[in-house]
């Protein structure tokens, strides 16, 4: 437990409120006249979970029921819950609460793409492009398909990971073409993403192996 943790928890004990701010996007683009504002909530830390997402599902509960966002595993698996929070794009129920009061936290539904409504943005060209990616191995002979083990080495499994994160989709460069060696496709990976599960920026997928 970290010292920040720690006294966090004896002004819990004692009683003492933690008011936070949050500054939230808002937006209805199917309800005439309404337009994109930040709207302030705040709470009382001491009675919320530690993570962005918690908060959001309180305010929702308790204070505003009209506040739209998608969430679904709380386990940073589904990537349903990605949006922007303090200008990084994330998951909210991977992204601690910053338990500085003092300080804001403002949330924005992902970058570069259409809102639906609020925090949660239209999916559908996302989908699409990564239906378009085929991200899977390909091999230019199929006939022994399932009758042999492919055998992969960690090597293989470096050159073969390939960033789907919701996260970080929205903010990373376009495609680059590398040099050399069998059909590749790099996604360069933002320094933001927070979802994934090592620390490597580059990613790719190799084809026709």
């Amino acid at each position: 437990m970290t010292t920040t943790d720690q006294n966090d928890l004896k002004l819990a004990r004692c009683g003492q409120r933690r008011i936070k701010t949050f500054q939230i996007y808002r937006w209805d683009p199917d309800r005439a006249g309404d337009k994109p504002r930040m709207q302030t909530y705040e709470l009382d830390l001491n009675t919320c979970g530690p993570m962005v997402l918690d908060a959001l599902i309180k305010i929702k509960n308790e204070t505003d029921g009209t506040l739209t966002f998608r969430r679904s595993c709380r386990e940073g698996i589904c990537g349903s819950c990605a949006m922007n929070i303090n200008g990084g794009n994330t998951l909210a129920c991977l992204n601690k609460i910053d338990s500085d009061t003092s300080r804001v936290t403002k949330i924005y539904p992902l970058p570069h793409m259409y809102v639906v409504k609020d925090l949660v943005p239209d999916m559908s060209n996302f989908y699409a492009q990564y239906k378009s990616i085929q991200p899977f191995l390909k091999k230019k002979d199929e006939s022994r398909q399932g009758q042999e083990q492919y055998l992969q080495s960690v090597e293989d499994r470096r050159n073969w990971t390939v960033c789907t994160s919701v996260s970080c989709a929205p903010a990373a460069a376009p495609a680059v073409p590398a040099t050399g060696g069998a059909e590749t496709s790099i996604w360069v990976q933002p320094s933001s993403c927070r979802s994934a599960t090592e620390n490597r920026h580059t990613r790719g997928i190799v084809r026709n192996k």
